[in-house]
């Protein structure tokens, strides 16, 4: 028979540490204004993820300029200049140099959400998600075609 008495000692709680979230926004220069629409978005949702107490920031996926025009860079942001110029017609190439960029410093808990949902980059990051099993979710944006 087991019996249970209560103690007078003091438990520490438990404290979760804070989840590690990344919003990732492809903005191929020149920025257009639904390119602005989708960051700014994305950092509304990295400000509410902040003072839940997680780990939020943004992960610019952009041209080979650091010139990003009139976007606000009042929270966390990696800029990643993932574009490079075009190629001969209207394709711009990628560098995949910087690929292994976009996973660096993950952690177990770390989660993606992607806000972008039609742009041909996010197949090689998608592939590269699901090889290194990180987790991520696809927001819904307004004129998610990048």
């Amino acid at each position: 028979m087991l019996t249970f008495v209560q103690s007078d000692i003091a438990l520490p709680k438990r404290v979760a540490s804070p989840r590690d979230i990344r919003h990732l926004v492809i903005c191929p220069q020149p920025i257009k204004p639904h390119h602005c629409l989708v960051y700014l978005a994305a950092r509304e949702q990295v400000v509410k993820d902040c003072s839940r107490g997680d780990s939020a920031r943004i992960v610019l996926l952009t041209g080979r300029s650091r010139d990003v025009g009139p976007l606000p860079f009042d929270i966390p942001v990696d800029i990643l200049p993932v574009f490079t110029e075009p190629n001969s017609g209207r394709h711009t190439r990628i560098n995949r140099a910087i690929f292994s960029c976009i996973f660096s410093s993950v952690r177990a808990d770390t989660a993606f959400r992607i806000h972008a949902s039609r742009h041909p980059i996010l197949t090689p990051i998608l592939e590269g998600m699901r090889a290194l099993g990180i987790a991520y979710s696809i927001e819904p944006t307004n004129g998610s075609a990048s």
